[in-house]
C-alpha cells in the first residue's frame, strides 16, 4: 500500500486505504451490500461510496460522490448529530 499510495502521489490527510485479508473484505462488502467485480488481470474495481454512520456503527446514509454535494452530505451530518444530542438528552454544540 505505502508504495501505491507514493506512487499514485497519495495525500495521508485526503486519502484512506482499507486493509484486511481478503476474507474480511469480502465480508465488509456484504455487510454494506456493495458489489465489486475482479477483472480478468486479477484487479478489482474499487468501491467509491462512502458512507456516514451513526454512533450505533449502523449506516445511516450512502453516498455517490459523483450524485452527491458537499453541501447536502454536511448538512445530512448535522441532522444526525442534532438527531443523536436529542436522545442523548442534551443540544449539539455550536460554532462561534
Amino acid at each position: 500500500m505505502l508504495a501505491y499510495s507514493r506512487r499514485e502521489g497519495a495525500d495521508g490527510r485526503e486519502w484512506l486505504f482499507l486493509t484486511a485479508t481478503p476474507a474480511n473484505i469480502e465480508r465488509i462488502m456484504r455487510d454494506f451490500n456493495l458489489i465489486r467485480q475482479k477483472q480478468p488481470d486479477g484487479s478489482v474495481d474499487h468501491v467509491l461510496y462512502f458512507f456516514l454512520l451513526g454512533p450505533d456503527g449502523k449506516e445511516v446514509a450512502m453516498y455517490d460522490p459523483f450524485r452527491s454535494s458537499p453541501e447536502a452530505i454536511a448538512a445530512a451530518i448535522k441532522r444526525t448529530i442534532a438527531q443523536c444530542s436529542s436522545r442523548a438528552g442534551r443540544q449539539p454544540a455550536t460554532s462561534p
